[in-house]
């Protein structure tokens, strides 16, 4: 029994990774030539797929099995086995594992713990695909099925031109402005920047995050759920983006230096960029000092731009749905019930002194980037689309998109 999970997995004892060579066995179509069903085989047929190409101690490696195992890899690495020499290099791995395996079943490995819980979850795996995923399709999807999504998130794949900024906002006109030419003089970086407004901002919602406005459209363009900026912020910050993309066609530096001493331009140069608008803006609130931060381009994808990133989408949606359902029922039809009250009585052994656990980082990614997460596996992922789910993960990580300077 366990020689036969672990030839049958194509991996060594040492590596554990069982499961891994378990899916990718059952993923690979059946080649070209390969045993594709219970054909009948002729006689002869028999005879030279029973014929030994290695021995064992007193098992047989003969051609058949070893053409079956062959072809059970993955396509990519088939091709790796067109030569002579390559074939034998296989053969020479089948051999190693046997070695192994027989060993180890002598040694008793097969009643290690560990190798039981791999050979659950191996088991665990083919279940899932054979009664679940085989029997979910992306064709399956229906174009009423598309259409609807496409048209409930039309906002992800039709928006405006977008900029973000960093305010500083004062009551007081004079100390404003005597911030704003110490600014333009010294061109402070966006940490500099975030501290001041955390400091000396009057607008208590932004000055928590340094001053962060967002991303903000025009004001015409502006939709639900888009951050509410005053018509003249959004002005100055697209005429700053419009000097930024200026400077960019000239081939100039996008910012000057941090630091660096204001100096003219030299004859017939026009000024570097700087990213602070070079005047107040006045609203309601009081004095801005405005810093641009950056800029994302419009988004116009058809539906026929999308249409196969969709189906991808609502294909995992629907894998992952019948997953649940699947587990749901054997939940049901084997009457699980968990005793939480007991979970108190788990004793955990103490790591050791100096060991700590790495704190999770949490990774934001929008819908279509990613399915969402599940206890029982995660539905296969599809080829990703470029440009695809950047949008919730920049919006949430302050600090981190690719800033001016």
């Amino acid at each position: 029994m366990f020689r036969w999970w672990l030839t049958r997995t194509g991996i060594a004892l040492t590596s554990l990774l069982v499961a891994q060579a378990a899916l990718a066995e059952e993923a690979a179509p059946p080649p070209e030539g390969g045993d594709a069903g219970p054909e009948k085989i002729t006689p002869e047929e028999a005879a030279r797929r029973a014929r030994p190409l290695a021995k064992i101690g007193d098992l047989s490696i003969t051609v058949g099995e070893y053409e079956e195992r062959l072809n059970k890899q993955g396509p990519f690495r088939r091709v790796q086995f067109g030569t002579p020499e390559k074939r034998l290099e296989f053969l020479e791995e089948m051999i190693e594992l046997e070695l192994q395996a027989q060993y180890a079943e002598k040694q008793g490995y097969g009643n290690d713990e560990s190798v039981a819980e791999q050979l659950k979850r191996v088991e665990s795996s083919l279940l899932l695909r054979r009664e679940v995923d085989d029997r979910v399709r992306p064709e399956d999807v229906t174009e009423e099925e598309l259409r609807a999504y496409y048209d409930e998130n039309i906002t992800t794949f039709k928006r405006p031109e977008r900029v973000r900024a960093y305010h500083i906002v004062m009551s007081d006109r004079t100390k404003a402005q005597a911030l704003l030419t110490r600014l333009l003089d010294e061109n402070v970086d966006t940490r500099e920047f975030r501290r001041l407004a955390r400091e000396m901002s009057e607008d208590a919602v932004t000055k928590r995050r340094g001053g962060d406005l967002r991303y903000f459209t025009r004001a015409e363009e502006r939709t639900e759920g888009d951050p509410e900026v005053h018509a003249n912020v959004i002005k100055a910050t697209f005429e700053l983006l419009k000097l930024r993309r200026e400077s960019q066609a000239r081939g100039e530096d996008v910012v000057k230096a941090p630091g660096k001493a204001k100096q003219p331009p030299a004859p017939g140069k026009a000024a570097e960029f700087n990213p602070i608008y070079p005047k107040l803006v006045q609203t309601p609130l009081g004095y801005h000092i405005i810093r641009f931060m950056g800029h994302r381009d419009a988004v116009n994808r058809e539906f026929v731009d999308v249409e196969r990133q969709i189906r991808n989408r609502i294909w995992r949606e629907k894998l992952q749905k019948s997953r649940e359902d699947f587990i749901a029922a054997l939940r049901e039809k084997h009457r699980v019930v968990t005793n939480e009250t007991n979970m108190a009585l788990i004793k955990l052994s103490s790591l050791p002194e100096g060991a700590e656990p790495r704190p999770i980082k949490s990774r934001i990614r929008s819908l279509e980037e990613e399915g969402p997460a599940t206890k029982i596996g995660r539905p296969p992922e599809p080829e990703a689309e470029q440009g695809e789910g950047q949008e919730e993960g920049q919006e949430q990580e302050e600090g981190q998109e690719q800033e001016a300077e």
